[in-house]
């Protein structure tokens, strides 16, 4: 029997027990940059705390910032601490997207979710991929890019009244005080990509429209270098971002006679289906 997590900064998603119906559990994210042990400890258990939980002979944990050694090596021991009768693999969020969106076959894989991350994939090891400088100086196209554009745009007074009363409500907080607020969150990402969310759902407003449009322009112009080589490849996207502006990326991937893939806001249950086909 195997376990899959499939972890970012929103939320965690836990797969384990029947090769046909597994258990499916979800709690808040994981995020190792943005968390210390314990409270990725109490994450773990609640999560392994199900009724019918049985001990996983093995696990595979896809997770953000994973793609680090050091992240890495962390994940490892803390999953040991919880799951301490299981054999335990730690990799990227990026390997898991590709993965499961490409399977074993060549493809653009791209993680457009609280951050965002891309890559090409030739069917068994990532390539080339995004140079990312994370969530305060990168993660274009993310829901964390798009709500900080929101959030630079409410604080310089841009934002059409009526957006800024909402904006103002989905922050939880006044205008005069919100920087110095996201300046000291334990978890900033996961507090932007809900004012993105916010755009998202808003988003046949004309200004959030606009807004939404430049940012997804931004994270193709940041990985110009992996669209040239990606040729015919199709391109795959994950997390709820690219789900929910999937028609926005189709345009874009349109506009430059790109190949549009597979668009799945979630990739557990894919990566379980991929692994128990591999084991087989």
């Amino acid at each position: 029997m195997i376990g899959i997590f499939e972890a970012g900064g929103s939320k965690t998603e836990f797969l384990f027990g029947d090769p046909i119906k597994p258990t499916e559990v979800e709690s808040k994210g994981i995020h190792p940059v943005f968390m210390d042990d314990q409270s990725i400890i109490s994450v773990l258990k609640e999560l392994s705390s199900v009724s019918n939980f049985s001990m996983p002979e093995q696990i595979f944990y896809y997770g953000a910032s994973c793609g680090s050694h050091e992240q890495s090596a962390r994940m490892h021991g803390l999953l040991s601490e919880v799951f301490n009768q299981s054999q335990i693999a730690v990799e990227s969020d990026l390997l898991g997207t590709a993965r499961a969106l490409c399977g074993h076959s060549p493809g653009f894989a791209a993680i457009l979710g609280t951050g965002s991350n891309a890559c090409l994939f030739d069917g068994k090891e990532i390539g080339p991929r995004m140079v990312s400088f994370g969530f305060w100086l990168g993660d274009e196209g993310s829901g964390g890019h798009i709500g900080k554009t929101v959030f630079r745009a409410w604080l310089k007074g841009e934002l059409p009244p009526d957006l800024a009363e909402h904006a103002a409500e989905s922050f939880g907080g006044p205008r005069e005080t919100a920087l110095n607020e996201i300046l000291s969150e334990k978890k900033p990402n996961a507090r932007m990509a809900a004012l993105g969310g916010f755009a998202i759902h808003k988003k046949e407003h004309p200004f959030f429209q606009k807004l939404i449009l430049a940012c997804l322009k931004e994270f193709f112009e940041e990985n110009s270098f992996l669209v040239e080589k990606a040729g015919s490849r199709p391109f795959h996207f994950s997390g709820s971002v690219a789900y929910y502006l999937q028609d926005e990326i189709k345009q874009i991937l349109s506009e430059q006679n790109l190949s549009p893939g597979i668009f799945a806001d979630k990739t557990a249950r894919l990566l379980f289906n991929y692994h128990t086909a591999t084991n087989r």
